[in-house]
């Protein structure tokens, strides 16, 4: 009876691992199909990943070339100048499957603004994205959905409306620089920085965008909304289930205790945001919370704002977005604007530190401000504009973008040619590998802020990004941080905003130096998953002596 009962069962598991193996040669077949129909005009084919035979691109694809050059960004560079001139080249992932990755400025122009509707967010990242941000985050939606919420968020982030949010910035800065003074006071203590800027970032947008005191500096406290988002990035990450569920998305079904953690963490963010919400209305509606409150929150946050703003919306007899809508866009505030500048600020500090000619110079032109300098000549500071700017380059917290061609599409280059793209080809489009060709900068792994004196960026009226008073101009594809088009950052100038207040304050209070050991003075290794994310970035304190 009991080999009566098995004997099914093999057959069923015969005949789903027969499917298995039928539908990944189907794969195989389909990926080299698309992989062959990518030709420049003149017919030639681009140029293909170095250093990997056929049969490693099939079987391992680009992973098992980025672990042997070290990481993503010296990979993909790599391969960016072995194809010189052409600034492109073809890679396959697991099974063959093909991208193109490119650093051509008129193709990057092409396909994130001139051409962007003929691209498509990258599906593996949109299933992820939902996971992490809900259905209706701005990373995950395209079409009328897209152009709809970006009408609704953008005024949001004008940089007159976000000088309101300077004051709660400003306390959260304060403490932070509290808990730099205890660790200046023991000669030669190193405190990671990358550590402190995750909490400092955190506290400010809980305070400033979504009415929450994470009070994250506070070394009793952890809270549990950052642990549990923080295991929902862990689905960009670079191992084992994060490549299985990137090429075979039902794969996050498996009931396995990864898949089983990444559940629950996603039901107690998704539950945490909804509550939020709706303290935010009973609040504004003039009703009382059992949370306690606190002072350091902004009187008007972003959530709070955008959430009156919807209400006028809708009393005018305008159409308005929906509550599940507004808590998705929230919890992208949390995750894409809190990672994102802890990254650049702890990556600023760390370049001044290991070049400490250019940090005397941004001081010297700080304290040339006074005691007291205005928010405004804060911001319009060159040197401290150069040193933002140099560090976004050498380090780019958002490092890639990935997307999708709709249908077939001829993208214009540089030299005249042009490359066609099947539908469904996926085009990667390395920012950081980008920001340090030879071709873009001179010396490009060289922290030299005074380089923007003399660099305009072409059709820009952003002062934020657009750098000093010109002799080269650069084309938008050659410098993106927060991307362009009608897919640029919606929250750079808030980014830019906090990096540079809290670069500011801190050097004015300290001086920052390399760790004593030459060991550790090494530039912080990264992993690339949601952002570009220093492991750890350690660092001395020094009170200057005013």
């Amino acid at each position: 009876m009991v080999l009566s009962a098995i004997r099914p069962l093999g057959r069923i598991t015969a005949v789903l691992a027969a499917l298995a193996v039928l539908r990944t040669a189907l794969s195989i077949a389909k990926n080299r199909a698309l992989a062959r129909r990518v030709r420049f005009t003149d017919g030639a084919c681009p140029c293909e990943m170095v250093g990997m035979t056929a049969l490693q691109r099939l079987l391992v694809g680009v992973f098992g070339a980025i672990r042997k050059a070290g990481n993503l960004v010296v990979w993909q560079r790599a391969n960016l100048l072995a194809s010189h001139p052409d600034a492109l080249f073809m890679a396959a992932s697991f099974l063959g499957h093909p991208s193109v990755t490119l650093a051509d400025p008129k193709a990057i122009q092409a396909v994130l603004s001139s051409q962007a509707a003929s691209f498509g967010k990258f599906p593996a990242n949109v299933s992820r994205f939902k996971m992490i941000m809900g259905e209706y985050s701005m990373l995950a939606i395209d079409g009328d959905m897209h152009k709809t919420h970006r009408r609704v968020i953008t005024p949001l982030f004008n940089l007159a409306a976000l000088k309101k949010l300077v004051p709660t910035m400003e306390v959260s800065i304060e403490e932070l620089l509290g808990v730099l003074d205890a660790t200046a006071v023991q000669p030669a203590a190193e405190v990671d920085v990358q550590r402190l800027s995750i909490s400092f970032a955190l506290n400010v947008i809980g305070r400033t965008a979504l009415a929450t005191d994470f009070d994250a500096l506070n070394p009793s406290r952890t809270h549990p909304l950052h642990t549990a988002y923080n295991s929902l990035l862990g689905l960009f990450g670079f191992h084992r289930w994060a490549l299985i569920r990137s090429l075979f998305p039902w794969a996050i079904h498996v009931p396995v205790e990864e898949n089983m953690a990444v559940k629950r963490a996603h039901d107690y963010v998704f539950a945490e945001m909804d509550a939020i919400v709706r303290r935010i209305q009973v609040t504004a509606d003039g009703g009382s919370t059992d949370e306690p409150s606190s002072s350091k929150i902004a009187k008007s946050t972003l959530a709070t704002v955008l959430l009156d703003a919807q209400s006028q919306t809708q009393a005018n007899g305008a159409g308005t977005l929906p509550l599940i809508e507004i808590r998705d866009e929230l919890l992208t505030f949390l995750v894409a604007g809190h990672e994102t500048t802890a990254n650049a600020i702890s990556m600023t500090l760390w370049f001044l530190a290991a070049n400490l000619k250019e940090q005397d110079k941004l001081v010297a032109a700080l304290m040339a401000l006074g005691p007291d300098p205005s928010l405004d000549a804060l911001l319009a500071l060159p040197e401290l504009a150069n040193v933002v700017h140099e560090s976004l380059r050498l380090h780019s917290p958002a490092f890639s973008a990935r997307r999708a061609a709709l249908h077939d599409v001829h993208v214009p280059l540089s030299d005249g040619r042009a490359l066609i793209l099947p539908k469904g080809m996926e085009v990667v489009i390395p920012i950081q590998a980008i920001h340090l060709l030879p071709s873009n900068f001179s010396d490009p792994l060289d922290f030299q802020p005074d380089r923007w004196n003399a660099i305009r960026m072409a059709g820009s009226t952003d002062h934020q990004i657009s750098g000093g008073t010109s002799t080269t101009v650069l084309h938008p594809g050659q410098y993106l941080p927060f991307f362009f088009g009608p897919r640029v950052c919606v929250g750079r100038q808030f980014a830019v905003l906090e990096l540079k207040l809290s670069v500011a304050r801190i050097l004015a209070r300290f001086q920052v130096s390399l760790p004593a050991d030459p060991d550790r003075q090494q530039r912080p290794a990264c992993s690339y998953a949601v952002t570009a994310k220093p492991k750890a970035v350690p660092l001395r304190f020094e009170k200057r002596q005013v």
